[in-house]
């Protein structure tokens, strides 16, 4: 059975690689006070050429997200937050 995450950044969250089993790198994005990791399967065929179109996928879809914000920012408006039940239930099941 497959889940969603929905995480809203915050001032201090990032993402970064690292590679802490030579071979193995490893994505982390760090969100409030959890983090979600991507690894390599080192041990299974394909394993670097699945994980390098997911990072470029992945990639993409960032940029993408960062671009429509960054055209959706008017600096005559305050940053409004989403908070609350409302905001859940509006993004539960919706991505694309």
């Amino acid at each position: 059975m497959g889940f969603y995450v929905v995480v809203y950044p915050e001032p201090g969250d990032e993402a970064q690689v690292s590679e802490v089993e030579p071979g193995a790198p490893t994505l982390v994005m760090e969100v409030g006070n959890s983090a979600l990791v991507v690894r390599v399967n080192v041990g299974r065929l394909g394993a670097y050429e699945v994980a390098a179109q997911f990072g470029r996928q992945l990639a993409a879809a960032a940029t993408q997200f960062a671009d429509r914000c960054e055209n959706m920012i008017d600096p005559a408006l305050p940053n409004l937050v989403p908070t609350g039940r409302n905001a859940s239930e509006r993004d539960e099941g919706r991505h694309g």
